[in-house]
C-alpha cells in the first residue's frame, strides 16, 4: 500500500494516504466497526487533489469511485459487524443541476452499499437548526421572504443522517453491555428513572434531538490557506453514541475519511484501537495531534479541553 506519511502508536495507526489504495492492503475481516463522513459528492471542495472524491465531475462519477472503497469495506469488516456513514441529502441547484430541489444522496449511499452485499441495518436523523442553515447557505426554500412571496417553493431544513450497514447476520463477537448504558452523549442526559433505560430510550429514537453541534474537535490548525473550501468535523456526541452501540473496547475502528481525526480520537479515548487514512496533508497533521492527545487521555486519564464547546465555556 502507498503511504505518504504515518503516525503509529500503541492505540492507533493513522496514515496520510489514499483510502482506497490503503484499504486494499488491509486483511480480510480485520475491522470491528467503521464510521466516517464521506465527501458529499461534489457539493464541497476539500482539496485540489485528483484523488479527492470531492472533486468528481458528477454524482455518477463520485459513486463509481466510492464504490471501490465500499467493496473493500465489505471485505475487511468482520461478519456480523457494521459500518456507519454520516451524510445528508444534497440541495439541487439550478445552475448546476438544472432545477431547484433535493437530491437523494442518503438513498444513493444505501443502494451503493447494498450493491456490494451490505444489509441496510439502521438509520437515525440528527436534528439541525434550519435558521443556521438558512444563514449559511441562503437557500431560497428557507427564506421568510420566499414564504411571503410564494410558499410553494419553501422547504424544511436538511438534517444529518447516520446510516448503518451490516455485513451478514451472525456476529461471533457480541457487543455486550452487562450493566446497561453507563454514560450519555448529548445535551439532555437523564435526570430521573433508570439511567440505562432512559438513555436507551433517547439512543433508540429515530431522531437525535440533543446532539451538541458545537462539540467538535478544533480544526483551525488544519486550514492551509491554499485550497481550503470546506471543513466541518463530525460532532463528538454522534461519534460517541455510535461507538457505544456498535463497537466495544478492544475493537479495531476504521475511518477512511479521517479528516482532523474525530472518529479515531473518540475511538481511542473510548478504549478502541483506531486506524485512519486522510488524503489532505494539513488535515492529517491536525489528526496526528488530536489522536495523540486522545491516547494520552486514555492511558493517563488527564483531562484535555479539546473541543470548541469546551473552549467557549472556559
Amino acid at each position: 500500500m502507498k503511504v505518504i506519511n504515518q503516525s503509529i502508536s500503541e492505540r492507533f495507526a493513522i496514515y496520510h494516504a489514499d483510502c482506497i489504495e490503503f484499504a486494499k492492503g488491509m486483511p480480510d475481516e480485520s475491522v470491528g466497526y467503521s464510521i466516517f463522513s464521506p465527501p458529499f459528492s461534489n457539493l464541497f471542495t476539500y482539496s485540489n487533489s485528483d484523488r479527492d472524491m470531492g472533486n468528481s465531475k458528477s454524482d455518477e462519477e463520485f459513486f463509481i469511485h466510492f464504490g471501490f472503497l465500499i467493496k473493500e469495506l465489505y471485505r475487511i469488516t468482520k461478519n456480523g459487524r457494521l459500518v456507519s456513514i454520516h451524510c445528508m441529502n444534497i440541495p439541487a441547484m439550478k445552475e448546476r443541476d438544472g432545477y431547484i430541489g433535493i437530491k437523494d444522496f442518503r438513498g444513493d449511499i444505501i443502494r451503493a452499499f447494498q450493491k456490494e452485499g451490505f444489509i441496510y441495518h439502521a438509520e437515525v436523523m440528527i436534528w439541525k437548526n434550519p435558521l443556521i442553515e438558512a444563514t449559511r447557505t441562503h437557500a431560497l426554500g428557507l427564506l421568510h421572504k420566499q414564504l411571503c412571496k410564494d410558499s410553494a417553493m419553501v422547504r424544511q431544513g436538511l438534517p444529518d443522517y447516520i446510516i448503518t450497514m451490516r455485513k451478514g447476520n451472525d456476529n461471533a463477537d457480541p457487543i455486550e453491555h452487562p450493566e446497561g448504558l453507563t454514560s450519555y452523549a448529548g445535551s439532555n442526559p437523564p435526570t430521573s428513572g433508570v439511567f440505562s433505560h432512559e438513555t436507551w430510550r433517547e439512543y433508540a429514537s429515530p431522531v437525535w434531538m440533543d446532539i451538541r453541534q458545537t462539540r467538535t474537535l478544533n480544526f483551525e490548525m488544519a486550514r492551509d490557506g491554499k485550497d481550503e473550501r470546506h471543513i466541518c468535523p463530525l460532532q463528538l456526541d454522534t461519534i460517541e453514541r455510535c461507538l457505544t452501540l456498535w463497537s466495544k473496547k478492544g475493537d479495531t475502528v476504521f475511518s477512511p475519511f479521517m479528516g482532523i481525526g474525530s472518529e479515531i480520537y473518540t475511538a481511542v479515548k473510548m478504549g478502541r484501537f483506531g486506524i485512519g487514512t486522510e488524503l489532505k496533508e494539513s488535515y492529517f497533521k491536525c489528526a496526528v495531534d488530536n489522536v495523540k492527545k486522545a491516547e494520552d487521555l486514555f492511558l493517563n486519564g488527564e483531562p484535555k479541553a479539546l473541543s470548541i464547546e469546551d473552549f467557549l465555556n472556559e
